[in-house]
């Protein structure tokens, strides 16, 4: 249980330490959205903080995978069962292969 919790502190302060990070990269190379129609936000948004979360997410199971943990057994286990049913394909409109 305490390395889920480990897995997901580590997750979600790099997640706060990206994010700001994303957001100023979005908004140097021009990856905003304007308001306008249906968007209500009042200012320009950066659409990069996506990449952080991903990043942090993907960091933290890095991590936990080289040490060897109970949450590296999960996902190697939910990979395995994933597979077994045939749910191999696209997620989010992203190829996702399990091992």
């Amino acid at each position: 249980m305490t390395t889920i919790l480990s897995t997901f502190l580590l997750a979600l302060l790099l997640g706060l330490v990206l994010t700001p990070l994303a957001g100023r990269f979005g908004r140097a190379v021009g990856a905003v959205d304007h308001p306008a129609g249906r968007r209500v936000h009042d200012g320009v948004i950066p659409r990069t903080d996506g990449l952080a979360i991903f990043a942090a997410v993907g960091f933290a199971l890095t991590i936990a995978w080289l040490w060897g943990t109970d949450v590296s057994r999960l996902i190697v286990a939910a990979g395995r069962k994933a597979g077994d049913v045939g749910l191999r394909g696209y997620v989010c409109h992203c190829s996702v292969i399990f091992f």
